[in-house]
C-alpha cells in the first residue's frame, strides 16, 4: 500500500507588492488540524515584528487567549508567559522588518490542533525563526484560544498593522490523521 500525504494544501499566496492582513475563510471542517505557514517580513521600521494568528475575527478579546514563549538567541534566551489578561495580539511570533538586511525572511508555523471540534478549546503550537545576517532567534510558543467555537477562519496580521513585504507566502495546510 502507497504511503499517503498527511498534509494537503488548502490555500497559499504570495504578495507580489507589499500587503496587509490576509485571511483565510471557509475554511473545510474535515482535516484534524491545520497548519499555517508563513515565509515571510514585514515593514515595521525595526529589526524584527510580531505577526500575529487570530481565529475567526479580526482582533480577539485578550481574555480568550494564554501563551507561554520560549526565545532562543546566539546570545541568550528567555521564557514568559501571557496570562489571560494580556495577549490580545491572538497567538504569535516574530519575522524579520524593515531594518534588517534586505532580502532575509524568517518562517513562522502555526500549528491548530483539534480546528473542528466544538468541545475543545484551541491548542495552538508556533514555531517561528529568523536570521539577521549573523543573529537571529527561534521561538517555541505554545498558545490557547479560550473557545470551543470551530475555526472556520484565520487572519494573519502583523504587529501596528504594518505590512508584509512582496514575496511573503501564506501556506495553509489541512492535517489530515495517519
Amino acid at each position: 500500500m502507497a504511503a499517503q500525504s498527511t498534509y494537503t494544501p488548502i490555500a497559499t499566496t504570495t504578495y507580489a507588492s507589499p500587503g496587509v492582513n490576509y485571511v483565510f475563510s471557509n475554511i473545510p471542517q474535515t482535516y484534524t488540524d491545520l497548519v499555517l505557514v508563513v515565509y515571510g517580513r514585514n515593514t515595521y521600521p525595526t529589526a524584527t515584528n510580531a505577526i500575529n494568528m487570530y481565529i475567526n475575527t479580526t482582533t480577539q478579546s485578550s481574555s480568550n487567549w494564554s501563551q507561554t514563549n520560549l526565545n532562543g538567541t546566539g546570545t541568550g534566551n528567555s521564557a514568559s508567559h501571557q496570562t489571560t489578561s494580556t495577549p490580545d495580539y491572538g497567538a504569535s511570533t516574530s519575522l524579520p522588518s524593515a531594518s534588517a538586511t534586505a532580502n532575509l525572511f524568517g518562517l513562522a508555523e502555526f500549528h491548530i490542533m483539534n480546528y473542528a471540534s466544538t468541545i475543545m478549546t484551541k491548542t495552538v503550537l508556533i514555531r517561528g525563526s529568523y536570521d539577521l545576517n549573523g543573529s537571529g532567534a527561534l521561538d517555541l510558543n505554545v498558545a490557547n484560544y479560550q473557545s470551543t467555537v470551530a475555526v472556520t477562519s484565520l487572519q494573519i496580521g502583523s504587529g501596528y498593522g504594518y505590512n508584509y513585504a512582496a514575496g511573503t507566502t501564506f501556506t495553509l495546510y489541512g492535517i489530515t490523521a495517519a
